[in-house]
């Protein structure tokens, strides 16, 4: 058999817009887009409530804690020394796994809109098996 990979399957992801500190609550964070904004979210389905003396370490806390039931998962990179951005991801691959967010759009897109942010859309694998 000749066997082609011609696409590997990728999660979805979403990364912010960066931030001056990951302890720092978010009523005191300046981002790329602006000051990250308190409310409630949901990732498929499940509640997340931002706080405004939450850090970017609090919102990865909260968003892991419902990690079993959105498929969802948090981290934080640094990216500069003084440059946070928060990942977010679904934790399996391809489109039948893809993460929906609702609720308050402008909460989610407080974060993950603007400047410096980016996202990855899910994509399944394919393969070639002898050319067809």
């Amino acid at each position: 058999y000749d066997i082609t990979v011609d696409n590997l399957a990728v999660a979805k992801s979403n990364t912010s817009i960066s931030f001056s500190s990951k302890t720092a609550g978010i009523a005191t964070l300046t981002g790329a887009g602006g000051t990250p904004k308190a409310g409630t979210f949901t990732l498929n389905g499940e509640s997340v409530t931002i706080e405004v003396g939450d850090s970017l370490e609090d919102i990865v806390s909260k968003i892991n804690s419902t990690s079993s039931n959105s498929d969802t998962r948090a981290s934080i990179i640094q990216v500069g020394d003084a440059e946070f951005k928060l990942r977010l991801s679904a934790t399996n691959t391809g489109t039948a796994n893809s993460y929906t967010t609702g609720g308050d759009a402008t909460v989610f897109n407080s974060m993950f809109t603007g400047v410096g942010a980016s996202s990855q859309a899910a994509e399944n694998a394919q393969i070639t098996i002898n050319g067809s």
